[in-house]
């Protein structure tokens, strides 16, 4: 692993009110690389992804971001710091056009890099660019999967959340997704990848964690987990 990963995850543990999620989870996700945390439902993978970007704040340990203690910060800071959300369910604004789903989220690149543009995510998303004026609301599941990856990227963020991305969508999408994140690894953009979908993950990952009640109980590589049998039987039902 590289001396400065883009996220450290370090022990944290977060709560919703009294209830105990997250019990000491650490994990790092290092630059141009898709690191993929699997667990069946309930687990606590989507309230890693909410303590990340400060939805949820963990009450102890620590979260970095590009050598940055980030625990304290809010949400609004830290996407201006560079972290982009794909978030679960999409939430993308449905009662706005496709254009102005865009608008909103768009930033300019920082460090005098080219970044991201509308019209460059909709060389990505050639399907968008048809129905940038249509009400998101109108669009297709995948559609719509598409319109909060292509809002993410227009934020120019390093490091991007994506929150069980495939679920709902055919095999279809799912494959033109997972070429996506591949693209958006090659060309050096660290993501933090929440999924149920364990060949979407093996296939698509560098680095692998399973959880389960709230901890990490496997990293590896994912041909590492595609040869442990036990480790899919018992955490994710395979």
């Amino acid at each position: 692993m590289s001396a400065n990963p883009t996220l450290v995850v370090d022990d944290i543990h977060t709560y919703y009110g009294e209830s105990y999620v997250l019990q000491g989870v650490s994990l790092k996700v290092e630059p141009g690389t898709i690191a993929a945390v699997l667990g069946r439902n309930g687990v606590g993978k989507t309230t890693l992804i909410r303590s990340v970007i400060a939805f949820t704040p963990p009450r102890r340990g620590k979260i970095v971001f590009e050598n940055q203690d980030i625990t304290r910060w809010t949400s609004y800071r830290i996407a201006q710091a560079g972290m982009g959300l794909v978030p679960q369910g999409r939430r993308i604004f449905i009662s706005l056009s496709v254009r102005e789903n865009l608008e909103i989220a768009r930033r300019a690149a920082t460090g005098g890099n080219e970044g991201w543009t509308i019209d460059s995510v909709l060389d990505l998303f050639p399907r968008l660019r048809e129905r940038m004026r249509n009400s998101a609301g109108t669009l297709s599941g995948g559609e719509q999967q598409m319109l909060a990856v292509a809002r993410a990227l227009v934020g120019n963020g390093r490091l991007l959340l994506m929150d069980e991305p495939t679920e709902g969508l055919s095999p279809h999408v799912v494959e033109e997704l997972r070429q996506l994140i591949r693209r958006l690894r090659d060309g050096g953009m660290a993501i933090l990848l929440v999924e149920q979908n364990i060949n979407f993950a093996i296939e698509s990952a560098d680095y692998v964690y399973v959880m389960d009640k709230g901890k990490i109980v496997f990293d590896g590589l994912p041909s590492d987990l595609a040869a442990n049998n036990d480790v899919k039987e018992t955490y994710l039902g395979v």
